[in-house]
């Protein structure tokens, strides 16, 4: 994993949640396995980011509910590919509740981080440096963490 994985990753990610979607779909079809491992990584660490900035710890279940509920119907295309309950629970597990972490699988789980990850920066219509700082702090948990497995 090079930081050129992460930053692909990071561009990637920027694109879709600064709705330019084209340039997310060019750049996500051309990613190869590293990077979209590097994509995964950087994804879940802006999404528990952004989550706990958001919720807490452990929050009620009914303040996720309800936020699950507005982005749902705020963004009818996310709906119908993705189930309340998956967005709920990767919000649960990202904040706390540890018997969710892993209930789903790669694809479903990375599906409702992206979709909630889209919610959450546009609750507050996060401008775009915002949306740069909370990725530039997911690609150094991200390079971190690449570091750390190759340090094993």
């Amino acid at each position: 994993m090079t930081n050129t994985d992460v930053d692909s990753a990071v561009a990637v990610l920027r694109a879709f949640l600064t709705r330019d979607f084209s340039t997310y779909q060019s750049l996500r079809e051309g990613l190869d396995a590293s990077q979209r491992q590097a994509f995964a990584v950087v994804l879940a660490a802006a999404f528990t980011s952004a989550a706990t900035r958001r919720f807490g710890e452990k929050p009620p279940a009914a303040d996720v509910i309800e936020f699950v509920a507005e982005a749902r119907a705020s963004y009818p295309t996310a709906a119908g590919i993705l189930s309340a309950e998956d967005a709920e629970t990767v919000i649960r597990a990202s904040t706390g509740d540890d018997d969710l972490i892993g209930a789903l699988d790669g694809r479903r789980s990375g599906a409702a981080q992206t979709a909630m990850l889209f919610a959450l920066t546009r609750e507050n219509g996060a401008p775009a440096a915002a949306i740069d700082a909370l990725l530039a702090e997911a690609a150094a948990q991200a390079e971190d963490y690449f570091q750390r497995r190759a340090g094993r």
